[in-house]
């Protein structure tokens, strides 16, 4: 490069000449001047034409390779970043740092402004649909290939309102949906009756000892479904049942909405807390107590579904992993907590799984259930419209209900009770040991099938799930545990119009999402899951409650004579065995 242009120490004509033999040298000529300064006609000079070409032609190589080189190296770390091949990064550790606060909240504000279209609620009669073409169309836009999956919804509808009203000793007529309900799908009753208390909770044949067959049956709510409660009465010769609230909290006061089954023949109406009590304190005076009952209701089917989606791309498909939330609310509000944050979690999961292109060993199947809060209907027609090979090809089911509570303690459903299928009392044990790596204590919750668990281990299907606390109280010991606040319900807005997104603890939110996601990563990518899970049992480490400390009562009362713990200043004993409005 310099031979070409660096002119060195010569003289101005020569200089001159260099010049011009520069400028030819642009052009590809050459020009010669003889001595008496003649101009000799133009040469080409090839061999400098060639040298000048060569240096371009290495200078453009060289600038095209490390082009070429830097967007390839990004394409490749984009890659890497998103497939799980090539990565040192454990895949559930990914799952897990793929759940965002943001995103989950983000899903609870849709279904939010859903419940705001719908008079509050996303009830199956309500706002459920909407919220289910919330999730296909999520679930659409993150590749999948969604499915409605159809159910049939008989609903009862009263034709007119019930009444309810007390004759002897001191006749009170009582206001409907104040004072009383008639259970959905009660039997129909225009008839008087004389009362008997049931001691305790009327959930066992020796609480019936001394009942009076043809009586209607009084009892406290608690320790037992709706359903069991009414057929343990109707087993006794009971002609009609009342249920009364407990006062437990403050939700714990009103009449309650519940169903009472295909198999209950007889009427059953609750009652609030008040009139409860009130009429305990009338038959315990020994001057006879008969009430007057009418419900005038007709049966409907209606249809709902339930969103099933599946990965597509595991190595095996008769282990598949079933991730499961009911999608619906209660009417009477949006149910953000419950259980919006269980089914956006199942949502976000769905998700992430799809954006970090995971390829499962085996495959995963995400569900999200309806009319759970009117019996477990959608995940009840789904089990049941299985066929067997389709019910062995089930290898584990994950529940998420609940796991947003504001004043949350941390639980996990409880496996290694006696009844439940073989592995759930691992699964339950792989969901603690997660949190006890977060150093956060768990403790065990009832698993009783009263949660779209329960078709899934009534077939044999082992089962887990995490759960943050519903209506009752937070005991002081478990304030140092998780924070929050002692002798406070752990979601004081439990089924009622407050449980909004204002209603969820993003801190306890978060801390389940990670959990649920390491976990079911795991799962998802054990070579052989059936025996990961039937695996010999490991002691408890999740701390089991007990009755006398958990829920703020006397052992006395808890289970026990409680008519002598009765006041009209406090709430009334009870006995929690799951989070669900079915006790």
């Amino acid at each position: 490069f310099f031979f070409f242009f660096y002119p060195g120490g010569e003289s101005q004509k020569a200089k001159k000449k260099k010049k011009r033999d520069k400028n030819a040298m642009f052009s590809g000529e050459y020009e010669e001047v003889d001595a008496s300064g003649n101009y000799t006609p133009p040469q080409r000079n090839w061999r400098k034409i060639a040298l000048y070409a060569g240096f371009v032609f290495v200078v453009v190589v060289l600038i095209v390779v490390l082009i070429l080189g830097l967007v390839l190296g990004l394409r490749s770390s984009d890659d890497d970043s998103d497939d799980d091949s090539g990565s040192n990064v454990p895949v559930p550790t990914k799952l897990e740092d793929a759940m965002s606060t943001s995103r989950l909240m983000s899903h609870l504000n849709q279904l939010q402004s859903i419940a705001d279209k719908y008079n509050g609620s996303r009830a199956v009669r309500l706002g459920y649909n909407a919220s289910v073409d919330y999730v296909m169309k999520t679930l659409t836009a993150a590749g999948y290939k969604p499915s409605k999956v159809p159910f049939s919804l008989p609903l009862a509808i009263q034709q007119r309102d019930p009444t309810f009203s007390q004759i002897d000793p001191k006749p009170t007529e009582y206001v409907y949906d104040k004072d009383f309900l008639a259970y959905d799908g009660s039997a129909n009753v225009d008839a008087s009756f004389n009362v008997t208390l049931v001691p305790n909770l009327g959930c066992n044949d020796a609480d019936y000892s001394e009942f009076v067959p043809g009586t209607a049956a009084l009892v406290l709510r608690g320790n037992c479904s709706f359903v069991d409660k009414a057929l343990m009465a109707e087993k006794h010769g009971a002609k009609a049942q009342l249920v009364f609230n407990d006062g437990a909290a403050a939700d714990r006061f009103a009449p309650f909405r519940a169903a009472s089954g295909e198999n209950v023949t007889i009427p059953v109406f609750s009652l609030s807390y008040i009139v409860g009590e009130g009429l305990v304190c009338r038959w315990g005076a020994g001057d006879g107590l008969s009430v007057k009952m009418f419900s005038d209701s007709a049966f409907t089917t209606q249809y709902s579904s339930n969103v099933v989606t599946d990965t597509t791309n595991a190595q095996k498909n008769n282990n598949i992993i079933v991730v499961g939330s009911h999608l619906d609310s209660v009417e009477a509000g949006p149910g953000i907590n419950d259980n919006g944050s269980g089914s956006s979690l199942t949502l976000e999961l769905a998700i992430q799984f799809a954006k970090l292109k995971l390829k499962p060993v085996n495959r995963v199947r995400f569900a999200w259930w309806g009319a759970e809060e009117v019996g477990l209907l959608g995940s009840e027609a789904y089990v049941a419209g299985l066929t067997q090979d389709e019910k062995d090809d089930i290898a584990l089911y994950l529940n998420f209900d609940m796991v947003a509570s504001p004043n949350y303690e941390i639980a996990v459903y409880d496996g290694n009770d006696p009844q439940a299928p073989n592995g759930s009392a691992v699964i339950a044990e792989l969901l603690a040991e997660h949190f006890e790596l977060q150093n956060l204590p768990t403790v065990w919750t009832a698993f009783d099938g009263r949660s779209d668990y329960g078709p899934f281990i009534q077939v044999g299907i082992p089962a887990g799930g995490l759960f943050s606390g519903a209506e009752v109280v937070k005991p002081s010991a478990q304030r140092t545990q998780w924070g929050g606040y002692a002798n406070a319900a752990y979601d004081p807005c439990y089924h009622q119009m407050c449980d909004s997104v204002g209603n969820i603890n993003q801190k306890g939110y978060i801390a389940f999402a990670r959990s649920a996601a390491a976990v079911l990563a795991q799962l998802a990518m054990a070579e052989n899951v059936r025996q990961l899970i039937g695996s010999p049992r490991k002691p408890a480490t999740a701390e089991p409650r007990s009755a006398d400390d958990s829920f703020g009562f006397d052992s006395a009362c808890d289970g026990g004579d409680w008519m002598s713990c009765l006041s009209t200043t406090g709430p009334m004993p009870f006995t929690h065995k799951g989070p669900y409005a079915l006790l």
